[in-house]
């Protein structure tokens, strides 16, 4: 009994201490625009191409939090009772976010996906 309670306390511990670093890992340095595009030329090691490639997973990551939130509005306002004859309604407001903010993360998929693969060739 006592040995459980040992085994499940390091299992817990292994948990949550994972949970720790792979939340360090997904936090990117503060880049600026130009800083990554300035990245993008210049890389040429796999270890920039992870660092691209993880920036941009970091990028998608945010547009989808963004994407849920926004589609959580859409949805919200779609029950709303407003006026017929306005244009755009807060509903069109909140799905063309919505779409903007998928679009986004599909592309930042694509971006890191490529950097990952660049960064797992060999020879580079």
């Amino acid at each position: 009994m006592i040995q459980k309670r040992y085994v499940l306390q390091i299992l817990f511990f292994l948990i949550s201490a994972c949970g720790v670093a792979s939340a360090a890992t997904l936090t990117p340095a503060d880049y600026n625009r130009a800083e990554v595009q300035k990245m993008v030329r210049e890389a040429h090691t796999a270890e920039q191409y992870r660092q691209l490639a993880e920036y941009y997973r970091w990028q998608q990551q945010e547009f989808e939090e963004r994407a849920r939130a926004e589609e959580h509005e859409w949805v919200r306002r779609v029950f709303q009772v407003s006026i017929p004859e306005k244009y755009p309604r807060p509903e069109d407001s909140s799905r063309y976010r919505y779409e903007y903010f998928s679009y986004e993360a599909a592309r930042m998929n694509s971006l890191a996906a490529h950097y990952f693969v660049l960064a797992a060739e060999p020879g580079r």
